[in-house]
């Protein structure tokens, strides 16, 4: 199952640090805004797959 992230700020690390517990969970998709590619690529350096960046809500 893929699970996206609306925004990046602080608080999304812990969040995917949780979901890397998860059997079978990645990250599909961050809503594009300051520190997405950052997070992107920490989810892909914990196993979280290769989320898709995002510039609004409607992609």
């Amino acid at each position: 199952m893929k699970l996206g992230f609306i925004g990046s700020g602080f608080i999304s690390k812990f969040h995917a640090n949780a979901i890397q517990q998860v059997r079978g969970l990645e990250i599909g998709g961050i809503l594009r805004r300051g520190g997405a590619e950052d997070l992107a690529s920490y989810c892909q350096k914990k196993g979280l797959g290769d989320a898709v960046l995002y510039n609004n809500i409607s992609e």
